[in-house]
């Protein structure tokens, strides 16, 4: 009688290691396809970070252009000013 006891408790513990083992198995599939669907939203976001690098430096590129139009135009009518009160001027 002590052996089927013995018996039945050793197939109980193991009938709950074994449920153990099927839960953990299930997590981990779980947890796998979750890191998958995360890595798929990083490598959107590594996409979409390149593109938005690539917009910013072109955005740079007029606008340091703009900047070098803006000194230009700056220069020029400074020179006009410079021309126009030497113009005015009776001394001249």
């Amino acid at each position: 009688m002590q052996s089927k006891d013995r018996f039945d408790q050793i197939d109980f513990r193991l009938d709950r290691l074994v449920g153990a083992v099927l839960t953990l198995a299930e997590s981990v599939i779980f947890i796998k396809d979750d890191l998958s669907y995360l890595k798929g939203i990083v490598q959107q976001q590594v996409l979409m970070t390149q593109e938005q690098t690539a917009c910013l430096g072109e955005l740079k590129a007029v606008c340091q252009h703009q900047a070098e139009t803006a000194r230009r135009q700056a220069e020029t009518v400074d020179r006009l000013i410079a021309h126009l009160l030497s113009a005015q001027d009776p001394r001249s």
